[in-house]
């Protein structure tokens, strides 16, 4: 896990444990299994060039210290976790909150965290850039199958916006 997703995964863990929310659980779980699912994509393509980090990369481990790194750099794991991001987004859109001060945040995000990864060599723009398609690709399956839940599991939607409830109040 890399720091961002170590300070997800805690938050995360608190709200679930602290609201005993079945929604937070999940997204807890869609963590987990990004990095799972990541890990041999990244393991495969550290034999090719499009996977080994720029030559310069130094302090791109856990918490940005230890030096020289040797694991794999494609595709970016930072923008991969902004790119999920999207899931949520869309659902404050959809339950009718003020999403403007939101999205402009999320494309803020995006754009320093891409320009963090690359000015730290940590990654390549085709990695940061990869890295963020992929995001987005699967944050927006996964709101696909966020809405066929809600649809159909009245708990679901119960404990959904709950979570939504709560988001609202502490960020817009």
């Amino acid at each position: 896990f890399s720091s961002s997703e170590l300070i997800t995964l805690y938050l995360t863990l608190f709200y679930t444990l602290y609201r005993i929310n079945l929604y937070t659980f999940l997204i807890l779980i869609i963590i987990i299994l990004k990095t799972i699912i990541l890990s041999p994509i990244k393991s495969y393509s550290n034999n090719y060039k499009i996977g080994k980090r720029p030559n310069k990369a130094f302090n791109c481990n856990m918490m940005n210290c230890g030096g020289k790194t040797t694991s794999p750099g494609f595709p970016s794991g930072h923008m991969v976790n902004l790119g999920l991001l999207l899931f949520i987004i869309l659902n404050l859109r959809r339950k009718g909150k003020d999403t403007k001060s939101i999205y402009l945040i999320y494309i803020i995000l995006i754009i320093s965290t891409a320009i963090g990864r690359y000015f730290t060599y940590c990654h390549t723009p085709l990695q940061i850039f990869i890295g963020l398609i992929i995001g987005l690709i699967f944050g927006f399956i996964i709101y696909l199958i966020d809405l066929f839940l809600e649809e159909y599991i009245e708990f679901y939607k119960k404990q959904k916006d709950l979570f939504y409830n709560d988001i609202s109040k502490i960020f817009l």
